[in-house]
């Protein structure tokens, strides 16, 4: 007789919205096996001409960017967007913009690596929980992570007062990015890795 085979696999959407003539620091929270921008950001970028992702090159140097070109009817190039990577997403004036992020949720042993320096980072699956803790992330004297604020006209700074032994904005939970949210981190030590184990029960 046939078993009944039950895939582990969890797959889902989030929702997210930005206003228009804006940048706002981004994270994909769900893995597909087509990460490249016109994948991630199909639905509707036909109405939203000049809607342009910045992400970090490879050297930390400057950026990578696309944007939807309307002549062509298509992104200018290919940008990989594959969780855990933080990226820049700039709206046109007039219009805001909402995309439906579609695809697995990362299960398992994830890592990441957290380069020295800065960098733009994001969470790997869809969980909004206190980083140093629930997300494990690996934090040393020094480091410092920053949230764009919530007018987004700069940054809301984390990290840990050697004096007071807590975090410097009072408090105790410390940085805790939402779902699809990015953020820097300046990693005052040598390159070390983010890697935590991550289950849907």
């Amino acid at each position: 007789m046939a078993q009944a085979v039950y895939s582990q696999n969890v797959v889902g959407y989030v929702n997210y919205t930005q206003p228009a003539n804006s940048f706002r620091l981004v994270a994909t929270p769900l893995n597909t096996t087509n990460n490249d921008v016109s994948n991630i950001f199909a639905n509707g970028a036909t109405t939203y001409l000049g809607l342009t992702i910045y992400k970090r090159n490879s050297g930390g140097t400057g950026y990578d960017s696309a944007y939807y070109d309307g002549d062509l009817s298509a992104w200018s190039q290919a940008l990989d967007l594959a969780p855990g990577a933080g990226y820049w997403v700039s709206t046109p004036p007039g219009i805001g913009y909402t995309n439906t992020f579609v695809g697995e949720v990362m299960q398992g042993a994830l890592s990441q690596s957290l380069p020295a320096g800065y960098s733009l980072q994001g969470s790997k699956v869809p969980q909004a929980a206190a980083l140093v803790g629930v997300m494990n992330f690996p934090y040393a004297a020094g480091d410092v992570i920053y949230f764009q604020n919530s007018s987004f006209t700069g940054y809301d700074e984390y990290y840990i007062d050697q004096d007071l032994g807590a975090w410097t904005i009072n408090d105790p939970i410390g940085p805790v990015p939402a779902v699809g949210q990015g953020f820097w981190v300046l990693n005052a030590g040598a390159t070390k890795n983010w890697t935590r184990n991550f289950t849907v029960n």
